[in-house]
């Protein structure tokens, strides 16, 4: 196996994205630095898992990845202090001998569950591992990271690593993988990257497109007390897969990607809401630039502003063109956050409104497989997830809608709110008309703008 070639305590410069969570504050209590802003993902694994072996391929994978041992050190010169490998947390928790039918909900149950849980942000490795066992022959692996360390990528790099080295450690070797770059390499470069060259051509472009910009604030239905603890919820919900099917059909139709045609309708929803035509909705982006880092795990996302002028559109696809056209500019002008920032200083002052909550959104898709072995073992990873609960992984401010795109199943999604400031029936409300909207931007596109406002209103 290729260990990283940090095995003890170095330092390294902070990456653009770990400066962006640091715009936040490092308050270990709460936002990015918390305990439950963390990442979960669950896999259902039948045979007979070996749990000392699996501690085994743990450290295995701890020791390949830097950024699982990583601390982010505010004080003085900001920089990540690098420690050398320790095996993460391994539990076992009984889930009941149930019923074949019931097991699917009671695994979903079980991640929620562990979206409730802590982990602190000093404790390493940033990861743990809780199992539920049906049965000797039936489990649940749930990962749990935090989210200084890894992004949504990274847990199913997590995951192949493990299935790579499981079945090394149970035939008593080493690990065979390739090298793999780490992450603080991929943060030197970026750097180096970003020339003046660039730079300028970017913020030239961000600088004009953001003039007078502020990020757009959805009504809540309470305003936000000053000091309140914030305890993030998540509103779960399924779109059908022959909607699904249609929205990537049209994708394809006209040029465009899942994510440009469901961000459509996430405009159409926000105008909905607001009356305002004016949108700037952020988004949360892959943020891999370069090929080398695909196999790199660590916090890749950068946050991107959408700005999309909706005034003298027509009809639906007006303001499809029009988002699509916002994408794509966005999309070939982005640098880091903030290098965007800067050229537009007012941009977050939305944040500041108690009245309102800014909505990211934010879109995964998947290949259409996502099972495979390990060793003796067979796994599936478990995305089918729909139900919502009032306790879960943290976001720093507003609300975070996810769409995961499933080219089989339709797609899984999430608001993730404030419970003090959002009562669940107003995200339900949110959830159907967004829908309705999806639908009539991928089949009836000239429908007139008035006309699906008033249609998405009756959801």
């Amino acid at each position: 196996m290729s260990a990283s070639p940090v095995e003890q305590e170095t330092t390294a410069p902070l990456s653009f994205t770990q400066e962006f969570l640091c715009m936040f504050g490092t308050d270990e209590t709460a936002g990015p630095f918390g305990p439950r802003y963390h990442t979960v993902r669950g896999w259902r694994v039948r045979g007979r898992l070996d749990v000392d072996v699996l501690r085994a391929a743990l450290l295995d994978v701890v020791a390949r990845h830097e950024t699982l041992r990583t601390v982010i050190v505010a004080e003085g010169e900001p920089h990540q202090r690098i420690h050398g490998p320790t095996a993460p947390d391994v539990r076992v928790d009984e889930l009941g001998d149930l019923p074949a039918a019931q097991r699917h909900g009671r695994a979903e149950e079980f991640l929620n569950r562990l979206e409730g849980e802590e982990l602190p942000v000093r404790h390493l490795p940033h990861l743990r591992v809780v199992l539920g066992r049906f049965d000797g022959e039936d489990w649940v692996v749930g990962l749990i990271a935090h989210h200084v360390a890894i992004d949504g990528w990274s847990m199913e790099l997590l995951m192949r690593d493990l299935v790579a080295c499981y079945p090394a450690r149970a035939a008593g070797r080493e690990p065979d993988l390739p090298p793999v770059p780490q992450y603080r390499k991929h943060a030197a470069w970026h750097r180096a990257h970003l020339t003046p060259a660039v730079l300028a051509e970017a913020t030239a472009y961000w600088r004009a497109k953001l003039t007078g910009a502020r990020m757009l604030g959805l009504p809540s239905d309470r305003p936000r007390l000053p000091d309140a603890k914030r305890v993030t919820a998540a509103h779960r919900f399924h779109v059908e897969p022959d909607l699904v099917a249609r929205a990537l059909s049209f994708a394809r139709t006209h040029r465009a990607s899942a994510f440009i045609v469901t961000m459509t309708a996430q405009n159409l929803l926000a105008h909905l809401l607001t009356g305002r035509t004016d949108i700037v909705v952020p988004t949360i982006t892959f943020g891999r630039n370069h090929p080398d880092y695909e196999r790199t795990v660590g916090p890749f996302f950068n946050f991107v502003p959408l700005r999309t002028d909706l005034a003298g559109c027509g009809t639906l696809r007006d303001v499809f063109d029009t988002t699509r056209r916002t994408c794509l500019e966005a999309q070939s002008h982005e640098v880091p956050f903030a290098f965007v920032l800067g050229e537009a200083p007012d941009l977050m002052a939305t944040f500041g409104d108690p009245a309102v909550s800014v909505c990211a959104f934010q879109v995964f898709q998947y290949p259409a497989t996502n099972v495979g072995r390990m060793g003796g073992l067979d796994y599936g990873e478990i995305r089918h997830r729909t139900r919502s609960h009032e306790v879960g992984s943290d976001i720093p401010d507003g609300t975070l809608a996810t769409l995961e795109v499933d080219q089989e199943a339709g797609a899984f999604g999430n608001f993730r709110y404030d419970r003090a400031e959002f009562d669940p029936a107003t995200l339900d409300r949110w959830v159907g008309s967004f829908r309705r909207l999806l639908r009539l931007v991928v089949t009836a596109p000239d429908t007139p703008l008035d006309a699906a406002l008033r249609e998405a209103r009756q959801a």
